[in-house]
């Protein structure tokens, strides 16, 4: 092994004996392979500090296909903690953790009618993806054998039931806006922390995490400049929701007049922080479509960004064309839970891009065949 000159194409040329020791390389018997291994990760010349040159124990793609599952649930979580804000039912459950002192899970179904409904309704979403969140922490704290990752799977789980607890106080405390948007904002968070979940227990992570200690490319800070200016502009969105009058209505009416004047008076700081979001979304919507066409100019060395990038400028244009709609439909009910819901997304493809720009450029197609070695439900995770 030691006329190869660097460690990624030692690597490779390992993976290509492990590919094909079943039909090319018959005469190669697994104590040669594991010395090959043992060699690639000791050899001073060519080991680095990640542990991406080392066997490791497989991890189960059930466990990615679970993650998967809560991701989709925490964002069907956060699209009914929107409609509760929407139909202005925070408060139609006046007690917590209890519901009207029933236990929260022998709650009569036939009383969950009108605000009720959607309350409580969200209460038991929150508990069955805290339920999930307990499993996939112990799933992956016994199956995944890096360190990095049992300590976001944990973190998950301490992310959501703080969460709980936050939604528990909106409630003692009569919906105050600086809870309230507190916690809007941690829903994201967790829902950020599921999606790195998912997406680094999937084959295509185990294939690229091979060039782990590669430069990080250019668009990686673009990106995540991007999601920041995402979330602050979804944090502007959460303080309006939850500092709505149901008597008064929207402190900024009209588009795109604001209150019939260019420039609205700004009686307080509600009236302030409407006009900005509603100007700031553009310059958001710009920095998008900046990256967006980044991405294209490059997509020979990119591919694996294009597609998010396009899905990511659909939802953008969306969430414009929504917002302006909530604003001249006075805030009908389903029009602001859709826009809620489609902010929400693509704050999550936004982060996905994030993760997928760590690393510079798809797998080869010999890095993806490593990537699925192993039974039909497993494949090794070097990073």
């Amino acid at each position: 092994m030691g006329h190869y000159g660097e460690p990624r194409v030692a690597r490779i040329a390992l993976e290509r004996l492990l590919l094909f020791q079943n039909s090319v390389y018959t005469e190669i018997t697994e104590n040669t392979l594991l010395e090959l291994v043992h060699k690639v990760g000791s050899n001073p010349i060519m080991s680095d500090e990640s542990s991406t040159a080392q066997a490791v124990a497989p991890c189960p793609r059930s466990l990615h296909w679970f993650a998967q599952t809560l991701v989709v649930l925490t964002f069907l979580l956060i699209t009914v903690g929107g409609m509760v804000t929407s139909h202005d039912a925070g408060l139609s459950v006046p007690d917590w953790p209890t519901t009207f002192e029933y236990n929260m899970f022998t709650f009569p179904l036939s009383y969950m009618v009108g605000g009720i409904f959607y309350e409580h309704g969200h209460r038991l979403l929150a508990s069955g993806v805290g339920f999930l969140t307990i499993i996939l922490a112990l799933w992956v704290t016994l199956s995944d054998p890096r360190r990095w990752m049992k300590i976001t799977a944990w973190a998950a789980l301490g992310l959501v039931i703080i969460q709980g607890v936050l939604g528990g106080l909106t409630v003692l405390y009569m919906t105050p806006p600086s809870i309230s948007v507190s916690h809007a904002s941690l829903a994201l968070i967790f829902f950020c922390t599921t999606i790195t979940i998912a997406a680094s227990t999937s084959s295509r992570w185990s294939s690229l995490a091979l060039r782990w200690k590669e430069p990080k490319p250019a668009i990686f800070r673009y990106a995540v400049a991007v999601l920041l200016i995402i979330f602050v502009q979804i944090l502007m969105g959460a303080y309006m929701r939850h500092t709505w009058d149901s008597e008064y209505g929207l402190a900024v009416l009209g588009f795109p007049l604001s209150n019939g004047q260019l420039i609205p008076e700004f009686t307080d700081s509600v009236v302030l922080v409407h006009f900005i979001h509603r100007w700031f979304a553009f310059a958001v919507a710009g920095a998008i479509v900046a990256f967006v066409l980044s991405v294209f100019t490059r997509a020979n060395h990119l591919m694996h960004l294009v597609f998010p990038s396009l899905i990511l400028l659909m939802l953008t244009l969306t969430q414009i064309m929504l917002g302006i709609l909530t604003v001249l439909g006075e805030r009908k009910i389903y029009m602001t839970s859709l826009h809620q819901a489609n902010g929400a997304l693509l704050f999550g493809i936004a982060y996905m891009i994030v993760l997928r720009s760590l690393f510079p450029a798809e797998a080869s197609a010999v890095e993806k065949q490593t990537a699925k070695e192993g039974s039909s439900n497993e494949y090794p995770l070097p990073v």
